[in-house]
């Protein structure tokens, strides 16, 4: 590889290229955790509307060669629509002069792009209208880039295969130890490499399937502060948390309420259900050990695990709920969440995790 050089020579020569995940339903609290990503050689950064049509528009299928002739305005004003007679144009425009005459700089007031972009991302692009709602967008990136190699005019790709499957692997953990962490229905919806001098995609990986809509993953400042801990983490996932780590992750896929809370019951008869009897004490009683401090606390968290099975029952045989099913689904998700996280750290088979919690109580 002596004869590569940083510059064309020949036909022999190389250049730098960029590495991205997008992971949707993130928001910029995600940046929060950059301080503890940093040190693994990635960080989340948010790329504007104008940078995304600028350096990225052939993500969006527009060639990295393509120039606009035509611009299209986006305002910043988020003010209700007029009762008054006024046009929406109208209240639009003078609330941007008002804008301008206190000083405001008019990229803060409105957002340009190219008519193409904005008409992909209204009609072609899914969650294409969010994005032009939000003006931005959320992408983790590989600090580093890495070197591509042309050599006697031929494109060779066994560095690029070799950065991507470390961006993969970093986004698997990542993505894994998050939905760990806290409720949020975040998944990778595509992994790219970006010629940093051509903006041409290099290489991209699209996962089979992916759920849209969802929760939105938030981060708060206690949680920034207790995600260093969890990223350090080297859990070994066992024949007991394997099936249920399978089903907690399937859940992210599904977008029917139903079969998303069966699901994640599934997690909890994989981790807690060793005979076909008095299986829902057994399930509450276990899960309660592990989620309590006390004894009246104990007696709280059993009847509740124990109403909330009861609910698999009802959903498989099509009766009514007395409760919300997307919030019961998102408690489910938080027990079933520290339920897998215990048996992690446990490192337990199910008969050693069965006769340990049975002599547990309170």
């Amino acid at each position: 590889m002596s004869e590569i050089k940083s510059k064309k020579q020949a036909d022999t020569y190389t250049y730098a290229v960029e590495s991205y995940a997008l992971i949707v339903n993130l928001d910029n609290s995600i940046l929060k955790f950059n301080n503890v990503l940093k040190s693994y050689g990635y960080e989340f950064i948010r790329v504007s509307l104008e940078e995304l049509d600028k350096n990225f528009s052939h993500l969006f299928g527009l060639s990295s060669e393509f120039k606009s002739q035509n611009m299209c305005r986006i305002s910043h004003y988020t003010g209700e629509q007029p009762t008054d007679g006024r046009s929406y144009r109208k209240v639009i425009d003078e609330w941007q002069n008002e804008q301008l005459e206190k000083g405001v700089p008019l990229t803060e007031i409105e957002t340009t792009i190219s008519e193409e972009l904005h008409e992909l991302l209204t009609h072609s692009i899914q969650d294409g209208f969010e994005l032009l709602r939000k003006r931005e967008l959320i992408l983790l990136k590989k600090i580093k880039n890495y070197d591509h190699y042309v050599i006697n005019g031929g494109s060779t790709f066994e560095n690029d295969f070799m950065v991507h499957n470390e961006v993969s692997t970093f986004v698997n953990d990542v993505i894994q130890k998050l939905r760990l962490f806290k409720n949020g229905d975040i998944s990778c919806k595509t992994i790219f490499h970006v010629s940093t001098d051509t903006r041409r995609i290099i290489q991209r990986f699209n996962p089979a399937f992916l759920a849209g809509g969802g929760k939105k993953y938030v981060i708060t400042d206690e949680d920034a502060d207790a995600f260093e801990a969890v990223m350090k983490a080297n859990f070994t996932v066992n024949t007991l948390s394997e099936l249920a780590l399978s089903n907690f992750n399937l859940t992210y896929q599904i977008t029917d309420l139903k079969s998303k809370y069966l699901v994640l019951m599934i997690c909890l008869e994989s981790l807690f259900n060793i005979n076909s009897t008095e299986i829902t004490h057994t399930l509450a009683r276990h899960l309660a050990i592990i989620l309590s401090t006390d004894k009246d606390e104990f007696i709280k968290n059993y009847k509740r695990i124990k109403k909330l099975y009861n609910y698999r029952s009802k959903l498989i045989h099509g009766s009514n709920l007395d409760e919300n099913l997307a919030l019961i689904t998102d408690e489910l998700q938080i027990i079933v969440r520290r339920a897998i996280n215990y048996c992690l750290e446990m490192d337990k088979s199910k008969e050693e995790l069965y006769t340990y919690l049975n002599t547990k109580g309170f």
